[in-house]
């Protein structure tokens, strides 16, 4: 886990958009990130988690994945488009 990492405890919240508070985000340094993994309301919906990155500009990246690792993906794939 990076040094800047913050994570939460999985929760059966929903819907995914209200799991991370706001002021939490806002809170966030740059450089950091935060995470909370979540089931759906049905016992067959899978885990998913929404994941945020403050980049060292201060710009906001956020999506919902599969799983921590698919997220920085992402974010990965986010900051190379930024940078071209």
């Amino acid at each position: 886990m990076a040094q800047n990492s913050v994570t939460h405890p999985v929760s059966r919240l929903n819907p995914p958009a209200h799991i991370v508070n706001p002021q939490e985000v806002d809170a966030l340094r740059n450089g950091s990130e935060l995470w909370v993994g979540y089931q759906g309301p049905f016992r067959t919906s899978k885990w998913q988690y929404r994941y945020c990155y403050r980049h060292t500009d201060a710009e906001l990246f956020s999506c919902i994945a599969p799983n921590v690792a698919s997220a920085r993906k992402m974010r990965d794939k986010w900051i190379k488009a930024r940078a071209a």
